[in-house]
């Protein structure tokens, strides 16, 4: 099997899974994250962690804002699960409890950073139409 276009020419993602390239664009052009589920990836760029850890990350990087119920939490976290963002790291029991933890993968790092760009990028907006600047005076030379 070649990695060649059929023009002849290389193509740019050939080390990407095609799967994960449908994945990705399929989300670049029909979703956006909720600001839970983004402050959930957010918090698991810092590691694999157990969902306690997720809940008090999110409200360090929410300042307080966001407070995650469990239910939420563990709601989220099977939807990203789904969707190839996040998955189980393993387990330990502490205290006679399991404790799972979750990491972020690649996939979910990609559309992480797509979804601060275009984050990033509305703020800018934002800025610009709330400070546009000094105007022309209407009948000033």
């Amino acid at each position: 099997m070649s990695n060649r276009h059929p023009r002849g020419t290389t193509t740019a993602c050939q080390h990407v899974p095609l799967d994960l390239i449908c994945r990705l664009l399929i989300y670049i052009l029909c979703m956006k994250l909720s600001e839970q589920s983004y402050l959930v990836l957010l918090a698991l760029t810092e590691g694999p962690t157990h969902g306690y850890g997720i809940i008090t990350s999110v409200r360090r990087l929410s300042e307080d804002k966001v407070k995650l119920g469990a239910g939420t939490l563990y709601g989220a976290l099977d939807r990203l699960g789904d969707q190839g963002l996040v998955e189980a790291a393993g387990e330990e029991v502490v205290n006679g409890r399991n404790r799972r933890y979750y990491r972020l993968t690649g996939q979910g790092h990609a559309v992480l950073a797509a979804e601060t760009e275009r984050m990033a990028r509305l703020a800018d907006l934002a800025h610009r139409l709330l400070n546009p600047g000094p105007r022309p005076q209407p009948g000033g030379a």
